[in-house]
């Protein structure tokens, strides 16, 4: 995946990375199908390969502390809030979703487009992970072809603009939920090629006839991660889901604004008291404040030219 922008998304993560898995195009696949589009396939290994890992994802994208409890955190998180029994990691880079998964009793797989990050799956997992890309339809022959959930993070942002649709289809086919995240302003990251916001995503998924689930938060992902359902909603049901979203919304931001306002008024207050309190100190104590801050002054003023001639002694004697 490209998870490295994710730069913990996932990886800024600090959010989960974009790697190229977590990020990289990979998604419905087939192992057969890579053979046929030969000049992408060497495009995207040059991409996402060593360098990408190492200096493309915040930080690097690689076994360590960090990343190990990032995605352990959102396994758990989906473990507890989806209860999935079956995933597919769809731009799994280097496995580690697929990995704390399978830890935690999930029977998960990933795929991923880069070679680099799959050759670096741990021996736990390698079995369950593969080289593919989103936009092949067909999963490599030892894959199980449905799942509970597919999860797809940080991946659709560095696809070309005709893999987007294969991959989108792909995405909804294994699985009747999804969970999407997809940077929606990361702008910089070179790979970027269809950074698109949130609804544009949502309003495609839709025509799939995969629907966003407002009653479910994904945060624990990154700020602007969904989880999509397959189904057809009514009207009625659509407009209750989204009433309902927008009232819950409102009163969290009206509680932020009331607090934001409280504390503001508390540093107010503190500094009026402040003041006060200085204007009952007798003239003689002003006066010993303000010719100690003088001596401070003067003591800096004098530290700063010493090092100028030092600096400049150095220079001269340099040459």
């Amino acid at each position: 995946m490209q998870r490295g922008n994710r730069k913990a998304g996932r990886a800024r993560l600090t959010r989960p990375p974009d790697v190229a898995g977590h990020g990289s195009s990979v998604a419905a696949m087939s192992e057969p199908a890579l053979q046929g589009s030969d000049k992408r396939s060497a495009t995207d290994q040059l991409r996402y390969g060593e360098h990408y890992y190492k200096h493309d994802c915040g930080l690097p994208y690689e076994r360590n502390e960090h990343w190990s409890k990032f995605f352990g955190a959102v396994a758990d998180a989906i473990v507890r809030e989806l209860r999935p029994k079956t995933v597919l990691d769809v731009g799994c880079a280097m496995g580690f979703l697929v990995e704390e998964l399978r830890i935690r009793g999930v029977e998960a797989w990933g795929v991923d487009v880069s070679e680099y990050a799959i050759d670096h799956v741990h021996p736990s997992v390698a079995q369950f992970c593969a080289v593919s890309s989103a936009a092949n339809e067909v999963l490599p022959d030892r894959f199980p072809t449905s799942f509970d959930l597919v999860t797809c993070v940080e991946v659709l942002e560095h696809l070309e603009d005709d893999d987007v649709l294969r991959a989108l289809i792909n995405l909804t086919k294994h699985a009747d939920r999804l969970l999407f995240s997809s940077s929606p302003e990361d702008y910089t990251e070179a790979t970027h090629l269809n950074v698109k916001p949130p609804d544009e995503w949502s309003a495609r998924l839709a025509a799939l006839g995969m629907w966003r689930n407002l009653d479910l938060d994904a945060s624990f992902l990154t700020p602007w991660a969904a989880v999509y359902d397959r189904h057809q909603p009514v009207p009625p049901e659509l407009v209750a889901a989204y009433e309902r979203t927008y009232v819950l919304q409102g009163r969290e931001i009206r509680a932020l604004r009331a607090e934001a306002l409280r504390r503001h008024s508390d540093d107010v207050r503190s500094s009026l008291a402040h003041d006060d309190a200085l204007a009952d100190l007798p003239i003689t104590d002003l006066e010993q404040q303000l010719e100690s801050m003088r001596e401070r002054l003067l003591e800096a003023e004098l530290a700063t030219l010493a090092s100028r001639d030092h600096s400049i002694g150095a220079e001269a004697t340099a040459g």
